[in-house]
Parts: C-alpha cells; sequence; structure tokens
C-alpha cells in the first residue's frame, strides 16, 4: 500500500482557469451583474439611436417594419463598438466577432421585425409599445448570443 502524500490547497488554484492573471484585458473577473449592465447601458444608447431613426421614418410616412429595420441597423453598428471595448472588452480580434456579430444582428432584426409585425398586425398594440417589447425580446437574445458566441474569443 503506498502512503498518501499531503497536497496544499494552494496546488489545487495553482492552474485554476478562473483565476485572473495581471495584465489580462478580459472581463473574467468582471461579475456577471456588472457585465449585464454594461450590455443594458451600451445597448440602451444603440436602441436610443433605433427608436430615433425608426420615428423620423414613421413620421415621414415609411411602412414601419421597414422603419424600425432600418433603426436597427444604425443602432447596430454603435452596438458593436461599445458591446465590444466596453461590456465584453474585446482584445481587438474583429476578424472572429465581426461575422459572429452580423449573424446575430440578422437573427435579432428577424426577431424585432417578426415580434413587431405580430404585435402591430394581430395584437393592435402601438407602434412605440410593440417596439418596447420586440427590444425586451431581443435584448435578451442578444446577451446570451454575444456572451456565448460573438465576443467569448476576443476576451480570452
Amino acid at each position: 500500500m503506498s502512503a498518501l502524500k499531503p497536497v496544499s490547497p494552494s496546488a489545487y488554484s495553482a492552474h485554476s482557469d478562473t483565476q485572473k492573471q495581471p495584465g489580462l484585458t478580459t472581463t473574467e473577473g468582471a461579475s456577471l451583474a456588472t457585465q449585464v449592465l454594461n450590455f443594458l447601458i451600451s445597448g440602451g444608447f444603440a436602441t436610443l439611436l433605433h427608436w430615433a431613426v425608426m420615428a423620423a421614418l414613421a413620421k415621414a410616412g415609411m411602412q414601419p417594419v421597414w422603419a424600425t429595420s432600418i433603426g436597427a441597423v444604425a443602432g447596430s453598428f454603435l452596438n458593436y463598438v461599445l458591446q465590444f471595448y466596453w461590456t465584453f472588452r474585446g482584445n481587438g480580434m474583429h476578424g472572429k466577432a465581426i461575422p459572429a456579430y452580423v449573424c446575430a444582428v440578422i437573427l435579432g432584426w428577424c426577431v424585432n421585425a417578426g415580434i413587431f409585425y405580430l404585435l402591430i398586425s394581430f395584437a393592435h398594440f402601438g407602434l412605440y409599445m410593440a417596439q418596447i417589447c420586440a427590444t425586451a425580446v431581443v435584448a435578451i437574445i442578444n446577451f446570451i448570443i454575444y456572451k456565448r458566441m460573438v465576443f467569448h474569443e476576443c476576451i480570452n
């Protein structure tokens, strides 16, 4: 029978993947709550731009689904910059993040337009209430996709 050797607790954490190393520019050490707050603030600015464009186009007579879709495009450009650099603290790997972001944005546009259309056409919601509801659903989906698929490689 071989003798068991005691192992110090520090030996277990010496190679831990969750340990933050000095000098890294990642969000590993950031709390989920901080990341969600930054996501909401960044997305809020992008959403304000989206809604401003949507309102201006709708007021000018454009069909509401087109107006919100074009507004979403404008907001998406601002959102990428804010999410990449502030929320997820990207390290400059745009070559991986941009294609994934574009796919996520296309999905978000489709979900936004679909929910917006259903709420306007069948549930008879007003323009702004429909957009608020669609935006809330898209925000939840976007956070999950951004964290797990879009910016995850940029923060490692």
